[in-house]
């Protein structure tokens, strides 16, 4: 009975360890980079909430600089608070030129007060 329970541990890491190698690390490592970044601007232009938050936070995770502008397009066009943050946190994370004068602009004239602080120590941080 013992080394049954042996067995059934080590073979339980094993799956846990060899489950590991399929995650994504980059953008970069998937094969079809054209339609990945279609797929994401089509869940940007959804009208379903969780699939643009998930667009959206998958944009800034894997820094898909192609869709900052469709992100700040999108800031604008938005209302909830939640989803202005979650932009701003996302172009935060893409880091390019355009990402970086959106936020030097919002920090300034967002009316929002906690987006903008939020804006700001972003800003802050990428300097």
């Amino acid at each position: 009975m013992k080394h049954f329970n042996y067995f059934l541990a080590l073979t339980a890491v094993l799956v846990l360890l060899n489950t590991s190698n399929y995650a994504q690390n980059s953008f970069d490592d998937i094969r079809d980079k054209k339609t990945a970044i279609a797929n994401l601007q089509m869940a940007l232009d959804s009208d379903n909430r969780g699939l643009k938050n998930s667009a959206i936070f998958l944009a800034g995770k894997y820094r898909v600089t192609e869709l900052s502008s469709s992100l700040i397009d999108e800031y604008y066009n938005e209302e909830d608070i939640f989803v202005k943050k979650l932009i701003v946190s996302s172009l935060y994370r893409i880091a390019d030129d355009n990402s970086d004068a959106f936020m030097a602009e919002i920090c300034c004239k967002e009316k929002n007060r906690t987006v903008r602080e939020f804006a700001l120590s972003h800003y802050i941080a990428s300097r």
